[in-house]
C-alpha cells in the first residue's frame, strides 16, 4: 500500500493514461514547475526548485527528440520536424538560464 497519496495517484495516471494524455500531464508538469520558479522568485530555495524544473525539462524534451529521431515513429515527417525544432528551442532556452 502508498504510505504517500500522491504517489498512489501519480502510479495510477501512469496506469491509466494514453500516450498522448501522458505526455500533456508531462509537459504540463513541466511547463508548471517552471511557473511556479517564476511566481516565487524571491523564496530562498530558488536556486534548487529552478535547477529541478530545468532538469525535468530537459529530460522531457530529450525523450521526444529521442522518439521523434526514430524513423518508426508514426507521426507525419512535417510533425515531427516541427516538434523537434520547438525542442531544439527549448534545450536553448533552458541552457541560458
Amino acid at each position: 500500500m502508498y504510505q504517500n497519496p500522491a504517489n498512489a495517484y501519480t502510479t495510477m495516471q501512469k496506469e491509466t493514461l494514453s500516450g498522448r494524455e501522458l505526455e500533456a500531464s508531462v509537459l504540463t508538469r513541466a511547463g508548471l514547475m517552471l511557473k511556479q520558479v517564476q511566481e516565487s522568485w524571491s523564496a530562498q530555495d530558488r536556486d534548487e526548485k529552478l535547477l529541478e524544473a530545468i532538469k525535468f525539462n530537459q529530460k522531457v524534451w530529450s525523450f521526444f527528440q529521442a522518439e521523434l529521431s526514430d524513423p518508426e515513429n508514426p507521426l507525419p515527417i512535417k510533425l515531427r520536424e516541427d516538434i523537434l525544432n520547438l525542442s531544439l528551442f527549448v534545450d536553448k532556452r533552458l541552457f541560458e538560464v
